[in-house]
């Protein structure tokens, strides 16, 4: 019986893949990613290793006998690395579904941990966060308005301290407005925008100071929001 490793990536700066994390790339059979264009990108940045292992799509959209065969392979032997396009698999990244497959057949499950988003954002809060939710990237459409609600229910009857929303640079603007509905525009956050990246931006200010600073957004986008006490 192989093993299953869920393997961290760099969000942005490849400097932090970690030593342990290239061991490991380089020793398995099937590296399970969620584009295989962006694993090849980032393993092809490091020439003097050798990777050698068959790269595989595992995203959303990969269930049923496509899974059951890649959880057979693992089953029979085959060590796999579980990535993500960017960061920790399963942080908003797909995954559940294989981990569980893995874990009901009794395949050994090793985390090797690195990048987030989330907790990088965490790291650079100017207030408590804790407790805080995480809800990742919003629906765009169907099932927004319920999430919304869900985040103003967590502040007010569940003592949260905090979340982190996920968003694209198309729309920021509209999940900003949003907050401002919801909370009121004096609310706190920390924005990250490109985090790791050449041009990261770390801001700091109110939701209604928010929409003045960016106009014009460009790049990927993190919102560390401090909720308002009940």
């Amino acid at each position: 019986m192989g093993t299953l490793y869920v393997v961290a990536t760099p969000i942005g700066n490849l400097g932090d893949l970690s030593e342990r994390a290239l061991t490991v790339l380089e020793q398995v059979h099937l590296i399970l990613a969620e584009d295989t264009r962006v694993t090849r990108k980032i393993l092809n940045q490091r020439q003097a290793r050798k990777f050698d292992a068959q790269l595989l799509r595992l995203d959303s959209h990969v269930h049923g006998i496509r899974l059951a065969n890649i959880v057979d392979q693992i089953d029979r032997g085959a060590d796999a690395a579980l990535v993500s396009d960017a960061g920790t698999p399963q942080v908003s990244d797909p995954g559940a579904a294989l981990v569980s497959e893995c874990n009901q057949r009794g395949i050994k499950i090793v985390p090797i941990p690195g990048a987030s988003a989330l907790t990088t954002m965490i790291s650079i809060a100017d207030f408590s966060v804790q407790p805080v939710v995480f809800f990742g990237f919003l629906p765009k459409k169907k099932g927004r308005e319920t999430t919304l609600r869900r985040l103003k229910e967590y502040s007010g009857h569940y003592g949260a301290s905090s979340a982190v929303i996920y968003e694209s640079p198309e729309r920021l603007r509209r999940t900003l407005e949003n907050l401002i509905q919801l909370f009121g525009g004096q609310i706190h956050l920390v924005i990250g925008r490109e985090l790791t990246k050449k041009f990261e931006e770390l801001w700091y200010g109110t939701l209604e100071e928010s929409l003045t600073h960016f106009q014009s957004p460009r790049g990927e986008f993190s919102l560390l929001l401090q909720l308002p006490k009940a």
